[in-house]
């Protein structure tokens, strides 16, 4: 198994794991894993949400909360590439 086979992030391997369930028929696993990523994706989301929030008056951050959305918009990209590599 390459590098690139390997998932980089718990959530990578439970959405791998559930998609290769699901092809392979068992709906049941597949559901499983779903429920178990869920909680991953919706709490990604609401800080993505939130960050973009603050995006909107960007011009009144400080220098934390900047590198904070810095930090989160990179965690974001890596995670998004990752998961695209899961689906191939």
């Amino acid at each position: 198994m390459s590098d690139e086979e390997v998932p980089s992030t718990p959530l990578s391997l439970l959405l791998r794991a559930m998609r290769e369930k699901w092809v392979a028929g068992d709906h049941d696993a597949a559901a499983e894993l779903a429920r178990a990523a869920a909680p991953y994706m919706h709490a990604r989301q609401a800080a993505i949400r939130s960050a973009t929030e603050k995006l909107k008056e960007v011009h009144r951050l400080n220098d934390a909360e900047l590198t904070r959305l810095l930090a989160l918009f990179a965690t974001r990209e890596q995670d998004s590439e990752s998961d695209q590599g899961v689906d191939s």
